[in-house]
Parts: structure tokens; C-alpha cells; sequence
């Protein structure tokens, strides 16, 4: 971490939390999620962590929870199984933010989409987070077969990069399906791992991105 001291993390079952310890695996911290703006406190997602600092910590939640608000079933109050982000710094939640607060995701879904059952829904799908350069987050959302840049000031989608709700013009040998791992390349490109749900070869890929003109620059 910042200072080059070294810390060890993995997600804790029995505590549902995220275990932090030193470098000589003595604890440090056990970090559950703080409750949201909507008042709900979620559990923890087992998928990734992101470990900024001692004392601060990015999680994912299993944001379950009853909406009103999918475009594509108006007036229905249905119980879906959404995806949460929380920043922690200090033991005071400085940043969530919920999928569901974001109605046109739903229709970017590619699995876990039946809603009408009533039954959670999970149609997002979160399974990675990191801090890009620019300070915003980069997210992984496994049944929306794409990354999302997330502004980490006001929760505002940046772009989608992959699935139904490309914005950056993927051609079909470019696009990837249930991926993992998205993360910024130290020369500049995005990578991720492509599951390649849809069918072909697993593969890595990076991707050059122009953010400001929504394009592909290069695609290796």
C-alpha cells in the first residue's frame, strides 16, 4: 500500500467480512459494509476488494432488494438481486453506490434477467473494482457483459464498455462475456479476462480506449 508497507487480505466466510492483517498476518481489521443512503446494510460480495490505505477500503455488496423502478415493467414492485460498491475510509462510509439506483442498467443485462419471478434477479453481477488513474472506479459486472467507470463523486455511469449497452463500438470479435478482472494496464490499456460466456476461446484482452470520444483506439 501507499508507504510500501505490506497487507494481506482475503474474504472471510464465517465473519462475512474482509479480513486485513500486517506482514506477519497479525489482524488489522475486519471489514463488513456500512449502511447504505437507502438505509439498508448489505453483505459483503466474496469477488474482490480493494485495500487504498490502512483504514480504507473498497467493497462490493450483494445489494438485494425490492425496486419499483425497471423501465421495461412499470408500476411493479419487484425483488431483485442488485450490486453494491462502498468506499470506507476511517469507519465512515465516504461513497456507495447501488446498481439499482441506475434503471437503465436492467436492460443491459444478459443473464440473471427474469425478473417477473420475483425471486432476486441477479442481473448485474458485480465481480471486480479498482481505482483507475483519473480516481474513478473501474467495475466489472459479470451479467452485464461489460466494465463500467463509475464517477466516484456523484455515482454517475462515466461509460459501458462491452455487452447490450456498448458505447464504444465493439465489433463482435471484440466483444467478451462474463469477464473478470478488469483492471488499468501500467501502459495505459484496459484489461480484463474474457470467460467468453458466448462462446469461443477464454481469453485476456486489453483494450486502448479514447474515453473522451467513446472509441476504440486499438484492441489487442
Amino acid at each position: 500500500i501507499a508507504g510500501g508497507a505490506v497487507r494481506y487480505s482475503f474474504y472471510d466466510r464465517a465473519a462475512a467480512a474482509v479480513r486485513v492483517m500486517d506482514a506477519n498476518f497479525n489482524l488489522i481489521a475486519n471489514v463488513s459494509a456500512l449502511p447504505f443512503p437507502d438505509g439498508n446494510t448489505y453483505a459483503v460480495n466474496l469477488h474482490d476488494h480493494a485495500i487504498l490505505g490502512d483504514g480504507h477500503y473498497l467493497l462490493g455488496v450483494n445489494a438485494s432488494k425490492t425496486v419499483s423502478n425497471i423501465p421495461a415493467l412499470p408500476g411493479q414492485s419487484l425483488f431483485v438481486g442488485g450490486a453494491g460498491l462502498q468506499e470506507i475510509q476511517n469507519g465512515a462510509a465516504v461513497f456507495s453506490w447501488l446498481s439499482t439506483d441506475h434503471p437503465q442498467l436492467y436492460a443491459c443485462s444478459t443473464d440473471g434477467n427474469n425478473f417477473v419471478q420475483n425471486n432476486g434477479a441477479d442481473y448485474a453481477h458485480w465481480n471486480s473494482v479498482a481505482v483507475d488513474a483519473d480516481g474513478n472506479w473501474l467495475a466489472s459486472f459479470r451479467h452485464l457483459d461489460a466494465v463500467l467507470k463509475i464517477n466516484r463523486s456523484n455515482g454517475a455511469v462515466v461509460w459501458i464498455l462491452g455487452g447490450p449497452c456498448d458505447q464504444f463500438a465493439l465489433s463482435a470479435g471484440q466483444k467478451f462475456s462474463h469477464q473478470h478482472h478488469a483492471r488499468r494496464a501500467p501502459d495505459g490499456r484496459l484489461t480484463l479476462f474474457d470467460n467468453a460466456a458466448a462462446g469461443g476461446p477464454a481469453r485476456a484482452l486489453a483494450f486502448n480506449l479514447d474515453e473522451a470520444g467513446k472509441t476504440l483506439v486499438l484492441n489487442n
